[in-house]
């Protein structure tokens, strides 16, 4: 999973237009693992669209269409955070996801079983690393989104309100000149 993500990570820093660049998308990727999928691609699709948000097509779009672009990043903003918040929360409180599975396993529990072998049994290894290093990774990680998330949301903001913020959706009605 690990890998999948840096290699993910790794092709999103090359795209054309992509808001961060790969080292950057690498952190990101390393924190997001400990969450499902689905919030980890909202946060990508998150940053890709206050990038699209800063160019011209998002700005000559109809009045209507740019008024729910709006409210639609503002939502989408505050999913983010939450899973912002949840990954960090994640991270540093709870234990760290190790994607066991099969044959009953779970996170702290290997069941194996192996019904034939060769000549010789194999002989299992074991490294292990004590919790507190993953949780000092950990707060470094969520210490560096912290100051990232700044920037990105200072980015964002002036991206949203660039061309301005919203759009009435009628003209306002023009004063004759023979009127007061």
């Amino acid at each position: 999973m690990l890998a999948c993500a840096l290699i993910a990570a790794g092709v999103l820093g090359r795209l054309k237009h992509s808001p961060l660049r790969t080292w950057e998308w690498m952190l990101l990727a390393l924190g997001l693992t400990q969450v499902p999928l689905p919030a980890g691609l909202l946060v990508v699709g998150w940053l890709f669209y206050f990038a699209w948000r800063g160019r011209d097509s998002y700005r000559n779009a109809r009045p209507w269409l740019f008024n729910i672009l709006q409210l639609a990043a503002i939502v989408l903003t505050l999913i983010a955070m939450g899973v912002f918040i949840a990954v960090v929360g994640a991270g540093l409180l709870g234990d760290p996801e190790m994607f066991v599975r099969g044959n009953g396993s779970t996170a702290t529990e290997l069941r194996w079983y192996l019904d034939r072998c060769g000549e010789s049994l194999p002989q299992p290894g074991c490294v292990l690393v004590s919790i507190w290093w993953y949780r000092l990774l950990m707060l470094a990680w969520a210490l560096w989104l912290a100051r990232a998330l700044l920037g990105w949301l200072r980015w964002g903001f002036e991206s949203w309100s660039a061309g301005g913020t919203w759009r009435p959706l009628r003209a306002a009605p023009r004063a004759s000149a023979g009127r007061p």
